[in-house]
């Protein structure tokens, strides 16, 4: 009897032993193999982005990322037929060119915020920091980031010391929900960690004090793998192990805080004022301006009914009479095109000349 469950242990073990190697095995070839092929060949068609130049972000251990400087790159967004350039100055400002002729201006605005700020899908001269640069003759410099939120704004805001008359935030309505997610929006398979606020239990609020997470990289060598379009290389063994990581914990929303929308709302109230804060060291009034065409714009109607320090004003500048969303979005896209920037910045611009903001 002894004998008998000696080799039926020994089996036993033996057959873990067999099933453990078959699921690795089968798992490495999963990881090698499938979730290559899908992600360059198959998936991701409208997040196909091949960049060429220089990198486009460097990794941040507070911001996240932030912009390289002095850096010169096109964005080829392939199955949008979407083809811009990205370059930027000694500071990380967004500039036309290299030799920005309007260097010499005074530097009186700083305009921050997101991808609508930031200019994606079009080049710096229509975007409608650029577009205000020429109607008042004054410099604008134009630090926004694609996939910012209102914290990493600020934190930019923070970063550079450059004195201003005006800070103009650009907000759009989802920078309330990127406040509390440690996970940017991106085009690519990995999650780009960022800052985020967090409410304790004693409801004081908090701003993480450092990423660990540097997916930078990562991205970058992803964006290669896309014009490269090798199916079978060794990398891809990181490629695919790093993309099932990230994705079993966006699955499990291990990236993502909880708090209910009134949350979010006193956490971007924090942050505004923060952001005000800074904009008074510089001396300077802070303009927060909806620029999200097309978007809602339930919680940014919702900031003019709160109370904010007088430095503080508001503008919508998401609708314009006798234009349809359409006429002002880059097709499938939905950011600002060309015509969109420029109601933006025309609205800005009465804004700034009506009440003064730089004089």
């Amino acid at each position: 009897m002894f004998y008998f469950k000696k080799n039926s242990l020994l089996d036993l073990i033996i057959n873990l032993l067999i099933l453990s190697i078959t699921l690795v095995i089968l798992f490495s070839s999963y990881a090698y193999f499938v979730i290559p092929y899908k992600i360059i060949k198959q998936g991701g068609e409208n997040q196909r982005v091949i960049v060429d130049g220089d990198a486009l972000v460097l990794f941040d251990e507070k911001i996240g990322f932030i912009a390289n400087k002095n850096s010169v790159t096109i964005r080829n967004h392939q199955n949008l037929n979407l083809k811009y350039e990205v370059i930027t100055d000694k500071t990380g400002a967004r500039v036309s060119n290299k030799f920005n002729k309007n260097d010499y201006l005074n530097n009186q605005i700083i305009s921050i915020g997101g991808s609508f700020t930031w200019g994606h899908g079009i080049n710096n001269e229509k975007t409608f920091s650029s577009i205000l640069e020429r109607k008042l003759n004054t410099r604008v410099k134009n630090y926004g980031m694609a996939s910012y939120g209102t914290l990493q704004s600020y934190q930019i805001l923070k970063n550079h010391k450059d004195d201003a008359k005006l800070i103009i935030y650009g907000f759009i309505d989802d920078h309330i929900n990127r406040n509390v997610s440690t996970c940017t929006h991106s085009y690519g398979i990995y999650c780009i960690k960022a800052p985020t606020v967090m409410i304790d239990e004693k409801k004081n609020m908090k701003i993480t004090s450092k990423i660990r997470d540097n997916n930078i990289i990562k991205m970058q060598n992803y964006s290669k793998r896309l014009a490269s379009q090798k199916l079978f290389a060794l990398e891809n063994f990181s490629l695919g192990f790093s993309y099932l990581k990230d994705s079993f914990l966006r699955r499990s929303e291990l990236y993502n805080k909880k708090y209910s929308d009134d949350q979010k709302l006193e956490i971007e109230k924090f942050i505004i004022q923060k952001m005000n804060i800074e904009a008074k060291k510089k001396g300077a009034k802070l303009l927060i301006v909806n620029v999200g065409i097309g978007l809602p714009n339930v919680y940014f109607k919702k900031f003019l009914n709160m109370k904010f320090d007088e430095n503080i004003f508001f503008l919508d500048a998401s609708f314009f009479d006798n234009f349809k969303k359409s006429e002002l979005l880059i097709e499938i896209d939905n950011h600002p095109n060309f015509l969109g920037h420029e109601k933006i910045a025309e609205k800005i611009y009465k804004t700034i000349i009506k009440k003064k903001l730089i004089n």
